[in-house]
């Protein structure tokens, strides 16, 4: 069964797939396997998914320009200062 049928597939017995309860549903996943060939661990995704993956979440920005700005000037003054050096400096203070 080639892939753009598999999609075909899974779109027509995908509302039947999330109207159905638990027996069914599993009558359905035996049926769509017999039919595509995937694995049932493969396979179970795919009708309560309708095969597609969700979109990727996108982080809020966190800091306004302004405060980028501001912290960019900081980090100059401390002379470019990255996370080795501050390493650097702590075990300085310990010792």
């Amino acid at each position: 069964m080639s892939a753009h049928a598999n999609r075909e597939y899974v779109q027509a017995i995908y509302q039947r797939h999330r109207q159905a309860r638990r027996p069914e549903k599993r009558q359905i996943l035996d049926e769509f396997c017999q039919v595509t060939g995937y694995l049932r661990k493969h396979a179970a995704p795919e009708p309560s998914g309708a095969g597609s993956a969700p979109p990727p979440r996108r982080r809020a920005v966190t800091y306004s320009a302004a405060a980028i700005d501001t912290l960019r000037v900081i980090w100059e003054a401390a002379g470019y200062a990255w996370s080795q050096r501050l390493h650097a400096q702590r075990s300085c203070l310990k010792g």
